[in-house]
């Protein structure tokens, strides 16, 4: 592979959002053959996930093709064998496997113009797996502090979550009114 060279800027600020808790949707866009899959590649090279380049064919195919990546990366035969027919069903099953995980992972999808010229469902499809990752956490969140636990630590491993992950998340709700912090300073979070 050709030495990566000029991108370091790109590069740092994928790693910023790599860092920071909870999923993340980047879009890495551009014309043809400026190095958006080399800067990916740099990227993910000590990561895991699911790097997947999507070639100009029929949906079916696309979709078994990555239901095949997405199977060999979790080592489930099961999936292999399975027939998934939607990318909702395939984003379905990432959003259950990749719950039990602990270590955090990318799933990367190069060519998208070409799984989206061929099957339009999967921008709704993939917005409902972000979104409903997301809704997820906050649920479990409250679902944690009406368990009882009000120190961030005892929220987060309620949820499971690391406990540095869980302040951005008690940040929002703080903000939006849903919880405050029992007085300033204090670890504790209170629901109104």
């Amino acid at each position: 592979m050709n030495e990566f060279v000029n991108r370091y800027d790109e590069l740092s600020l994928l790693e910023e959002e790599w860092g920071r808790p909870g999923g993340r949707f980047i879009v890495v866009h551009g014309r043809r053959r400026i190095g958006k899959t080399r800067l990916i590649k740099e990227f993910t090279k000590n990561k895991t996930g699911i790097f997947y380049v999507a070639g100009d064919s029929n949906s079916k195919i696309q979709l078994n093709e990555f239901k095949d990546a997405a199977a060999t990366f979790f080592r489930d035969d099961f999936l292999r064998s399975i027939d998934i027919s939607s990318w909702k069903m395939m984003f379905d099953y990432l959003e259950k496997v990749i719950s039990t995980k602990e270590e955090r992972i990318y799933l990367w999808m190069d060519e998208f113009s070409y799984l989206l010229k061929n099957d339009k469902t999967i921008v709704s499809s993939l917005q409902i797996f972000i979104d409903h990752k997301e809704i997820k956490t906050y649920f479990s969140i409250l679902n944690a502090i009406a368990y009882g636990n009000t120190k961030p630590s005892e929220i987060a491993s309620f949820v499971g979550i690391n406990a540095r992950e869980i302040y951005p998340y008690l940040d929002l709700l703080i903000n939006y009114g849903i919880l405050f912090q029992g007085f300033p300073g204090s670890p504790e979070v209170v629901v109104p």
